[in-house]
Protein backbone atom coordinates (compact mmCIF):
# COMPACT_ATOMS: atom_id res chain seq x y z
CA UNK A 1 0.00 0.00 0.00
CA UNK A 2 3.12 2.46 1.00
CA UNK A 3 4.51 2.07 -2.69
CA UNK A 4 1.34 2.58 -4.43
CA UNK A 5 0.61 6.01 -2.66
CA UNK A 6 4.07 7.14 -3.45
CA UNK A 7 3.79 6.09 -7.19
CA UNK A 8 0.33 7.28 -7.81
CA UNK A 9 1.40 10.43 -6.18
CA UNK A 10 4.08 10.82 -8.24
CA UNK A 11 2.24 9.97 -11.23
CA UNK A 12 -0.54 12.96 -10.28
CA UNK A 13 2.29 15.05 -10.06
CA UNK A 14 3.87 14.26 -13.80
CA UNK A 15 -0.36 13.87 -14.79
CA UNK A 16 -0.43 17.83 -13.65
CA UNK A 17 2.93 18.98 -14.94
CA UNK A 18 2.17 17.56 -18.63
CA UNK A 19 -1.13 18.88 -18.47
CA UNK A 20 0.37 22.47 -17.64
CA UNK A 21 2.77 22.00 -20.35
CA UNK A 22 0.31 21.09 -22.89
CA UNK A 23 -1.35 24.32 -22.43
CA UNK A 24 1.17 25.89 -23.80
CA UNK A 25 -0.28 25.17 -27.67
CA UNK A 26 -4.25 25.96 -26.44
CA UNK A 27 -5.81 29.31 -25.78
CA UNK A 28 -8.58 30.34 -23.23
CA UNK A 29 -7.26 28.13 -20.50
CA UNK A 30 -4.27 30.21 -18.69
CA UNK A 31 -6.22 30.86 -15.70
CA UNK A 32 -5.60 26.69 -14.89
CA UNK A 33 -1.71 26.93 -15.08
CA UNK A 34 -1.17 28.26 -11.80
CA UNK A 35 -3.40 26.27 -10.29
CA UNK A 36 -2.02 22.84 -12.11
CA UNK A 37 1.71 23.78 -11.36
CA UNK A 38 0.77 24.23 -7.48
CA UNK A 39 -1.09 20.59 -7.45
CA UNK A 40 1.70 19.30 -9.25
CA UNK A 41 4.55 20.49 -6.82
CA UNK A 42 2.60 19.33 -3.89
CA UNK A 43 1.92 15.83 -5.17
CA UNK A 44 5.48 16.18 -6.12
CA UNK A 45 6.64 16.74 -2.53
CA UNK A 46 4.12 14.52 -1.06
CA UNK A 47 5.61 12.02 -2.97
CA UNK A 48 9.05 12.34 -1.97
CA UNK A 49 8.16 12.43 1.58
CA UNK A 50 6.31 9.08 1.22
CA UNK A 51 9.39 6.87 -0.27
CA UNK A 52 11.56 8.67 2.74
CA UNK A 53 8.97 8.03 5.13
CA UNK A 54 10.34 4.56 6.60
CA UNK A 55 14.01 5.49 6.34
CA UNK A 56 12.82 8.44 8.97
CA UNK A 57 10.52 6.13 10.85
CA UNK A 58 13.27 3.88 11.44
CA UNK A 59 16.06 6.15 11.95
CA UNK A 60 13.58 8.10 14.60
CA UNK A 61 13.56 10.88 13.27
CA UNK A 62 9.69 11.42 13.48
CA UNK A 63 7.12 11.35 15.43
CA UNK A 64 9.93 10.68 18.94
CA UNK A 65 12.30 13.85 18.56
CA UNK A 66 10.56 15.49 21.48
CA UNK A 67 8.99 12.81 23.88
CA UNK A 68 10.07 12.13 27.38
CA UNK A 69 10.73 9.13 29.03
CA UNK A 70 10.97 8.50 33.09
CA UNK A 71 14.20 8.75 34.08
CA UNK A 72 13.71 4.96 35.36
CA UNK A 73 12.96 3.71 32.08
CA UNK A 74 15.79 5.27 30.20
CA UNK A 75 18.45 4.42 33.18
CA UNK A 76 17.33 0.46 32.71
CA UNK A 77 17.11 0.69 28.76
CA UNK A 78 20.56 2.20 28.72
CA UNK A 79 21.54 -0.47 31.80
CA UNK A 80 20.66 -3.42 29.35
CA UNK A 81 22.24 -1.91 26.11
CA UNK A 82 25.32 -1.48 28.13
CA UNK A 83 25.00 -5.14 29.50
CA UNK A 84 24.45 -6.26 26.58
CA UNK A 85 28.22 -5.25 24.91
CA UNK A 86 29.70 -6.25 28.31
CA UNK A 87 30.34 -2.72 29.14
CA UNK A 88 32.66 -1.64 32.04
CA UNK A 89 29.67 0.87 32.83
CA UNK A 90 27.51 -1.82 33.29
CA UNK A 91 30.20 -3.80 35.21
CA UNK A 92 30.45 -0.64 37.83
CA UNK A 93 26.28 -0.22 37.83
CA UNK A 94 26.39 -4.22 39.28
CA UNK A 95 28.97 -3.18 41.67
CA UNK A 96 26.42 -0.97 43.41
CA UNK A 97 23.68 -3.45 43.43
CA UNK A 98 22.70 -4.12 47.17
CA UNK A 99 24.35 -1.28 48.36
CA UNK A 100 23.34 1.33 50.75
CA UNK A 101 22.96 3.93 47.88
CA UNK A 102 19.12 2.30 47.16
CA UNK A 103 16.52 0.37 48.49
CA UNK A 104 16.61 -2.80 46.64
CA UNK A 105 19.37 -3.87 44.84
CA UNK A 106 17.58 -2.63 41.41
CA UNK A 107 17.56 0.86 43.15
CA UNK A 108 21.48 0.56 43.63
CA UNK A 109 22.24 -0.19 39.86
CA UNK A 110 19.57 2.51 38.61
CA UNK A 111 20.90 5.44 40.93
CA UNK A 112 24.87 4.61 39.49
CA UNK A 113 23.26 4.55 35.50
CA UNK A 114 20.72 7.80 36.20
CA UNK A 115 24.01 9.75 37.81
CA UNK A 116 26.45 8.38 35.30
CA UNK A 117 24.17 9.67 32.55
CA UNK A 118 23.86 13.13 34.27
CA UNK A 119 27.78 13.52 34.68
CA UNK A 120 28.00 12.65 30.72
CA UNK A 121 25.49 15.43 29.95
CA UNK A 122 22.11 13.86 29.55
CA UNK A 123 19.85 16.74 30.18
CA UNK A 124 17.17 15.95 32.74
CA UNK A 125 13.84 17.62 32.91
CA UNK A 126 11.98 17.70 36.15
CA UNK A 127 8.79 19.83 38.36
CA UNK A 128 9.75 21.45 41.09
CA UNK A 129 7.24 21.27 43.48
CA UNK A 130 4.51 22.07 43.82
CA UNK A 131 5.10 22.96 40.00
CA UNK A 132 3.07 20.71 37.05
CA UNK A 133 5.69 22.09 34.71
CA UNK A 134 8.63 20.66 33.65
CA UNK A 135 11.70 22.59 33.28
CA UNK A 136 15.50 21.20 32.60
CA UNK A 137 17.36 20.56 35.55
CA UNK A 138 20.69 23.04 35.90
CA UNK A 139 23.67 20.40 35.84
CA UNK A 140 25.17 22.67 38.54
CA UNK A 141 22.38 21.47 40.77
CA UNK A 142 23.66 17.69 40.81
CA UNK A 143 27.09 18.65 43.30
CA UNK A 144 24.52 19.52 45.79
CA UNK A 145 22.35 16.51 46.22
CA UNK A 146 21.25 13.08 45.30
CA UNK A 147 18.95 10.95 43.31
CA UNK A 148 16.60 8.91 45.49
CA UNK A 149 13.20 6.70 44.12
CA UNK A 150 15.13 5.45 41.36
CA UNK A 151 16.42 8.38 39.99
CA UNK A 152 12.74 9.66 40.05
CA UNK A 153 13.57 12.14 42.69
CA UNK A 154 16.53 14.64 43.51
CA UNK A 155 17.25 16.14 46.91
CA UNK A 156 19.34 18.50 48.37
CA UNK A 157 22.01 17.03 50.99
CA UNK A 158 20.10 16.98 54.03
CA UNK A 159 16.86 17.88 52.79
CA UNK A 160 13.74 15.70 52.94
CA UNK A 161 11.42 16.96 50.71
CA UNK A 162 12.36 16.83 47.22
CA UNK A 163 14.07 19.74 44.75
CA UNK A 164 12.62 18.06 41.72
CA UNK A 165 10.11 15.16 40.80
CA UNK A 166 9.42 13.07 38.01
CA UNK A 167 12.53 13.24 36.18
CA UNK A 168 12.74 12.66 32.46
CA UNK A 169 14.84 12.42 29.86
CA UNK A 170 14.40 13.35 25.84
CA UNK A 171 14.45 9.92 23.90
CA UNK A 172 16.42 11.84 21.36
CA UNK A 173 19.04 12.82 23.80
CA UNK A 174 18.56 9.59 26.02
CA UNK A 175 19.91 7.71 22.85
CA UNK A 176 22.94 10.10 22.27
CA UNK A 177 24.20 9.52 25.36
CA UNK A 178 23.88 5.41 24.76
CA UNK A 179 25.93 6.06 21.87
CA UNK A 180 28.78 8.24 23.71
CA UNK A 181 28.70 5.87 26.92
CA UNK A 182 29.13 2.87 24.17
CA UNK A 183 31.86 4.31 22.81
CA UNK A 184 33.79 5.63 25.73
CA UNK A 185 33.86 3.58 28.74
CA UNK A 186 37.34 5.52 30.23
CA UNK A 187 34.55 7.57 32.99
CA UNK A 188 32.93 4.49 34.00
CA UNK A 189 34.64 4.82 37.58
Amino acid sequence: MWANTCWGLLSLAVTFAVTRLSMIWTKGHEHWGPILLWASGVCAVLSILCFFWPILKQRNWILTRDKRMPIRDAAAQAYGQLRAIDSTWAEVADRFAGSDLGETKEDGVLLYMVSAMALQGLPLYGKHPPSTEYERIDPNEFGRGRFANGGGMFLYHGDKAPKYVDISVQNCDLKKTIAGMKQDTSKAI
